[in-house]
Order: C-alpha cells, then sequence, then structure tokens
C-alpha cells in the first residue's frame, strides 16, 4: 500500500512539473507574459519549481 502510494505520487509529481514546464513555454503563454514582465521575477529556480510539483502529487495522492 505504501509503495504504491509513493509510486503514484512520484510519477502524479513528475508529470505536473512536465506539464507546468510545457504550459509556461508556449508562445501564447510568453505573449501573456509580457504583460507581467515588469512586475515578475526575472530569474526562476527549476529545483524549487519541481520540488512544489513533487509536493503536489503527494497531495493529491493522499487526498485521494
Amino acid at each position: 500500500m505504501l509503495l504504491s502510494y509513493l509510486i503514484v505520487s512520484l510519477i502524479s509529481g513528475i508529470l505536473f512539473g512536465v506539464m507546468d514546464a510545457l504550459i509556461n513555454a508556449n508562445p501564447l503563454a510568453q505573449r501573456l507574459y509580457q504583460a507581467y514582465q515588469p512586475i515578475a521575477k526575472q530569474t526562476q529556480n527549476p529545483m524549487r519549481s519541481m520540488l512544489i510539483d513533487l509536493v503536489y502529487g503527494f497531495a493529491m495522492a493522499g487526498i485521494f
């Protein structure tokens, strides 16, 4: 039971990371982000973003 929870959590967290990258890297998103560029953070930490996506994966697997 615990092993299946860990596997599902890791896979869903990785999928969240991939989806996040695909959604934010497409040309339409880049044009929309130009409106927020004056107030947006200029640098991003990909490791922190992936960690957050993994946490969401564990939370989602735990809730459902």
